[in-house]
């Protein structure tokens, strides 16, 4: 017996069997570390009351450092949204909001298996108004004064769209805020107003007022610029880079939101969506390109969300979204809708172009001649492009498919659209579609990325010869760019191995400008 145990312990392949043996016996077997997968999370949205379906419900999962994930729930009250590796297993919070009914929040962990499978949304219930007899003190109290302030006389507004007035301490009285008014603007004149007996010193020296001597007239810049939004401080802000990848800059310095950056044409100034304060939601902003003078357009108030505006290639106009009322653009739209709106520079001559009740225009961009915008609608139940003059008619669908198209953005040359879309199953990538669109319901689609990663977010360069992008290939979002000569050479395949990283840190939401 004795040497039978020693014969079989000189036998290596027997010691490990016994190892193993032992360990099934003693409950030890060592377990492997999962490594984290994408995976496809399909959840039911419910109405908690009657158990029926909620079609167009928007679901979102919001992951801290991350793009949010969203999607649309369909006719069944479905909602597939795509887990990326770099999402899994990291804690987030499921939000899901549809109209007529109360916002659903959840904090949860982004693992397989564990998510809801149904969401029951409580219906929202309108508090009754009972008007009541205002009493005397309220008469007095609401009774508007009679006599308007020497404030509304001495600041006179500017119409030129070139010359933005700076709206963001609507309060001041100093003259020294005043910007200058062109000469062809004739009730910028200050000798057409009269002044108040009260005040007979506002208007005695317009050399003063019209003086733009401490307000610096920004000046291009002779490189190619590349402005993102990044959170590596701690809080989303706005950054520019050279497009080749030098001389970062951080622009804006807030504790609140800074998102959605897009140029002037002439490379000076940059717009914007901000956050003023936490009980806000997003109005739209202006700044100089070196990230100086921000001031807004006074698009929003608290209940307003104003987002992705884009400035017109003429620099006349800025579009962007807005769930605001058409009818009260003080307030919310009551359908939860989000339609397309147009402004001048200066803040004025706000008007809607493109509207669909309870459903979602967003993300307008400018075709080259500046005479249409396309943007992205679920009015059909899926996101597909669209595009409309500046008259708010003459729409035209471009993208007409059963996949989920965004972000759409107009090549220099007018011809194609560049956009993201999952229509391969999974990940997002980018796309390109003729700008003329077809009537097919399968235009001809061109694949730009093909990579086991994410993309989103495409812009042109300004000589149309690249594309860049945020993808998530190294496990972070980062801003990449791919050359359309490395894409006809290698295929959308192998030219990933081409592309070029722009970004070290977390970004996103790139935005290019180039002198012409």
């Amino acid at each position: 017996m004795r040497k039978w145990l020693l014969k079989l312990l000189r036998n290596r392949a027997w010691i490990v069997t016994l190892f193993f043996v032992f360990s099934l016996a003693l409950g030890c077997t060592p377990t492997p570390t999962p490594t984290p997968h994408g995976f496809s999370y399909l959840v039911r949205v419910l109405s908690k009351t009657t158990g029926k379906y909620v079609q167009d419900a928007m679901v979102t999962i919001e992951v801290k450092g991350k793009v949010p994930l969203d999607n649309i729930t369909d006719v069944n009250g479905l909602a597939r949204l795509s887990i990326s590796r770099v999402h899994a297993n990291q804690p987030g919070v499921l939000i899901v909001e549809a109209k007529g009914y109360k916002r659903y929040r959840q904090n949860i962990d982004l693992i397989e298996d564990t998510l809801p499978d149904v969401v029951p949304l409580e219906p929202e219930i309108l508090p009754v108004h009972t008007p009541t007899t205002p009493t005397s003190a309220d008469t007095l109290t609401a009774t508007p004064p009679i006599t308007p302030t020497p404030t509304s006389i001495s600041t006179p507004t500017p119409t030129s769209p070139d010359i933005p007035t700076p709206t963001s301490a609507p309060t001041a009285t100093s003259t020294r805020t005043v910007t200058p008014t062109p000469t062809n603007t004739p009730t910028a004149t200050p000798t057409v107003t009269p002044t108040p007996p009260d005040t007979p010193t506002t208007t005695a020296t317009p050399t003063v007022t019209f003086t733009p001597a401490n307000t610096p007239i920004p000046q291009p810049s002779s490189k190619g610029k590349i402005a993102f939004v990044s959170d590596r401080d701690g809080d989303s802000d706005i950054y520019v880079v050279d497009e080749d990848g030098t001389n970062l800059q951080k622009l804006t310095h807030n504790s609140t939101e800074d998102s959605n950056p897009g140029w002037s044409p002439d490379g000076t100034r940059i717009v914007y969506a901000h956050q003023p304060d936490s009980d806000h939601y997003t109005d739209i902003w202006i700044m100089n390109a070196d990230g100086s003078d921000p001031r807004s357009l006074e698009t929003g108030q608290s209940s307003v969300k104003d987002a992705w505006p884009s400035w017109s290639p003429t620099g006349e106009w800025i579009a962007f979204q807005s769930d605001r009322n058409p009818d009260d653009h003080q307030a919310r739209d009551p359908s939860d809708s989000v339609s397309i709106w147009l402004i001048r520079p200066d803040g004025t001559d706000l008007k809607l172009i493109a509207y669909h009740r309870g459903k979602i225009d967003g993300m307008p961009t400018w075709s080259p001649d500046g005479q249409r915008i396309i943007f992205q609608s679920n009015r059909t139940g899926k996101w597909q492009l669209w595009s409309v003059n500046l008259q708010g008619n003459d729409e035209k669908r471009l993208t007409n498919d059963r996949y989920d198209d965004n972000r759409p953005v107009w090549s220099p040359a007018g011809n194609l659209v560049a956009f993201y879309t999952s229509r391969n199953g999974g990940n997002n990538e980018i796309y390109t579609v003729s700008a003329y669109g077809s009537d097919t319901s399968d235009p001809d689609h061109i694949r730009m990325t093909d990579a086991t990663s994410t993309e989103l977010d495409p812009v042109w360069s300004p000589d149309g010869t690249q594309l860049a992008f945020t993808s998530n290939r190294n496990a972070m979002w980062q801003i990449w760019i791919l050359s359309l000569n490395d894409f006809e050479q290698y295929g959308p395949f192998a030219a990933v191995e081409h592309w070029q990283l722009l970004t070290d840190g977390d970004s996103n939401q790139p935005a290019w400008w180039g002198p012409k």
